[in-house]
């Protein structure tokens, strides 16, 4: 949002200021106007409003009144097929067995004619549900993204410029396939990392195409942040990174992988949830044991089977060196997947 002039900003408050000094002149004194029986039925009775349409790609936990516990939540996001629907779920152990059935459990104690229904409407359910509103930033908090066709464009501009590709294939080792399917781009001077949740792109990071670079939020504080890329429904199993071309260098090499997107020590609950249940294996730079350690421990917490992969059991002793390291130097991608899936001793 482009910063308003000095002059406007001044006009704006002084107009703010007559307003305030006026107000309470008895001449301009008006009655509070009552609520009428609309904006009663628009609210429930704690007074949050029940008119808020849901965000596209937000989670919104809940407390499950099946287990009692805190790892349920309704997330609305596009389908394969490109419609907007709801997934409900819970990822505690208990609830995680009765697989298909949950819904129907969930719906007999939320008092709902069917587990389709629930689905089809969990606000009208879950009482537990936290206000739409609530879940949303606040207004004017999040500066407008890129639209969907610039990013489209920097994905086509990327592949047709010769430097910034070759810093991606040559030095960090990603294959052109990859490159394209996370729809990475180049707008002159960065390259563009495009983040989604439901297919929606809800954030993004920059980067220039130099080693030792780092990674650049876009502004804007309160957005969605995902892991990246969005674990593919596919997967049975996944390397998670603590660096955004760590996992692209994993998925070219073949491997399911995604990474946190706000430092290996920062964890979202919502990240748990999309991680839907899969073996874990946490894979951090040699920097970072302590934290891959502490993640990979509170995975298992929550029920999942996580197990934390160090990269010196590969022979990698630098002290920052990363799965990348590993990989461009010749590493084995047969012994990483058996160590990711708890095949190697």
């Amino acid at each position: 949002m482009r910063a308003a002039s000095g002059a406007a900003r001044g006009s704006r408050a002084v107009i703010r200021r007559s307003m305030r000094d006026t107000s309470n002149h008895p001449t301009n004194r008006t009655a509070r106007p009552s609520r009428t029986q609309a904006d009663n039925d628009a609210t429930d009775p704690k007074g949050r409003d029940t008119n808020s349409q849901p965000v596209v790609g937000t989670r919104y936990p809940f407390t499950c009144p099946v287990c009692g516990g805190r790892k349920a939540n309704a997330t609305y996001k596009r389908d394969r097929s490109g419609r907007t629907v709801w997934f409900v779920g819970c990822f505690s152990t208990g609830c995680r067995e009765l697989g298909g059935e949950y819904l129907n459990a969930l719906a007999e104690k939320v008092g709902a004619p069917s587990g389709a229904a629930v689905k089809e409407s969990p606000v009208q359910y879950l009482t537990a549900l936290p206000s739409l509103r609530r879940s949303k930033a606040p207004a004017g908090d999040l500066p407008e993204m890129p639209s969907r066709a610039r990013f489209t464009g920097w994905a086509k501009r990327l592949l047709s410029t010769p430097e910034p590709m070759a810093y991606l294939t040559e030095e960090r080792g990603l294959t052109p396939d990859v490159i394209e399917t996370l729809e990475i781009g180049w707008d002159g001077e960065r390259l563009m990392f495009p983040m989604r949740v439901g297919g929606e792109i809800v954030a993004y990071k920059t980067r220039v195409p130099r080693p030792r670079a780092q990674m650049r939020c876009c502004s804007g504080s309160g957005r969605p942040w995902p892991l990246y890329p969005e674990p593919d429904p596919d997967w049975s199993w996944l390397v998670l990174t603590a660096g955004e071309l760590d996992a692209a260098r994993l998925l070219s090499a073949g491997l399911p992988a995604c990474s946190v997107s706000l430092g290996a020590g920062t964890w979202r609950d919502d990240w748990t949830g999309n991680l839907d249940g899969r073996p874990v294996a946490v894979l951090f730079d040699n920097n970072e044991t302590d934290l891959a350690r502490e993640r990979a421990a509170a995975l298992r917490s929550a029920g999942l089977d996580a197990r934390r992969i160090d990269l010196r059991r590969l022979g990698l002793k630098g002290k920052k060196a990363d799965v990348s390291d590993y990989l461009n130097g010749g590493g084995s991608v047969r012994r990483l997947r058996d160590l990711a899936l708890g095949k190697v001793g």
